[in-house]
């Protein structure tokens, strides 16, 4: 049975013999205690979690979930012609200051970074669009606006006009408006086309932060049906540090679900009281434990800290055993491989002990 923080909560009023719960906070309480718990050992309940890294054009890092703790595998998927490999940030910054600007070759590093995001706004192409240049996108900046209009031929553009070629095709025609957007140089935006096959593409500041919500705007240009602006998404700016990770050579072009990536997890925060505790059954003693050691040490520090009564729980046989079936998830991890002892078995793998070797004689 799954523990909820409801369940947890009324451990903490427990422990301390009291309806009331403490001005810390209860789940302020509950997550401290789960941090502990995760940092107590290294668990394999929290190993393989698995997340899908899409790479962004011009982006040379991608955010990855709160609770990564440590990559522990990271492979190219088949939509990527390429391989990555993991390094250090000192690596990566010496080949970001080379002048070699391409690779076929991803390297990566997992950093802990304030997360900024920039402004979006998303557009979709979601029926054919007029050919007579009613139609189109109206940028604008904080120094000037820009009209890209879908036109059925090529006219010479001005300073306050973009033509882009029509196509009945909408995906054809969201990846032009894209092209027209970023072959602008004089705007603060790119765009990025995402290929899900809905016809979206998204206009996005190129800084950073809230600062951007003024930035730019995107709209229809009067009177026009297509393309629409459907959705805006504002930036965000700073923030507890993030695991991100940083790479080399920056993607030139959206990729999704580029990377698969698998990692050794944190904790998994707690933030209503209607959450269900994020730990498998076998620890939920443990936890339980921690949380009445974390509530008695706040409220009854002077007796003794958290410091005193975790390392009580941590010397007790109810650490014990939850360590010790832990480490009975996987028992054996396979041979040795990569050693001087692995032999190749190859196409006969599977029948390993029905080869023509002859034996000794």
């Amino acid at each position: 049975m799954a523990l909820s923080a409801r369940e947890a909560l009324a451990h903490v009023k427990h422990a301390l013999s009291s309806d009331q719960m403490p001005s810390v906070g209860g789940l302020r309480i509950l997550n401290d205690a789960g941090e502990l718990l995760v940092n107590m050992h290294s668990w394999r309940w929290l190993e393989g979690v698995q997340v899908d890294v899409d790479l962004h054009a011009d982006q040379p890092y991608v955010w990855l979930p709160e609770n990564v703790r440590e990559i522990t595998a990271l492979v190219a998927t088949s939509t990527l012609n390429t391989a990555i490999t993991l390094t250090t940030p000192m690596e990566l910054a010496q080949r970001r200051a080379s002048t070699v600007s391409t690779s076929f070759h991803y390297w990566g590093a997992l950093v802990f970074a304030p997360k900024s995001t920039p402004r979006e706004q998303r557009c979709t192409v979601s029926a054919t669009p007029a050919t007579n240049g009613s139609d189109g996108l109206l940028i604008r900046d904080g120094s000037q606006s820009v009209s890209f209009l879908i036109r059925n031929t090529v006219v010479p553009n001005t300073d306050t006009i973009r033509a882009v070629l029509h196509s009945t095709d909408r995906d054809v025609m969201a990846q032009r408006m894209v092209a027209a957007i970023n072959d602008d140089n004089s705007l603060g935006v790119r765009a990025e086309y995402r290929n899900d096959g809905t016809g979206r593409f998204y206009v996005i500041g190129k800084f950073d932060g809230p600062a951007d919500q003024d930035y730019f705007s995107v709209s229809q240009v009067s009177g026009a049906a297509q393309p629409l602006v459907q959705a805006s998404y504002d930036g965000q700016q700073g923030g507890a540090p993030t695991p991100r990770l940083d790479l080399w050579p920056t993607p030139g072009s959206f990729e999704q679900d580029a990377f698969k990536a698998y990692y050794r997890a944190g904790w998994t925060p707690i933030r209503t009281d209607n959450d269900t505790v994020n730990v498998p059954s076998y620890i939920e003693p443990l936890y339980i434990q921690i949380v009445r050691a974390v509530a008695l040490g706040y409220e009854r520090d002077a007796e003794a800290d958290v410091n005193v009564r975790v390392a009580q729980v941590r010397a007790g046989t109810v650490f014990s055993d939850a360590r010790t079936r832990d480490g009975l998830t996987q028992p054996t991890l396979g041979p040795i491989e990569n050693g001087a002892v692995q032999h190749d078995y190859g196409i006969n793998q599977a029948l390993w002990n029905f080869d023509s070797t002859g034996g000794p004689s």
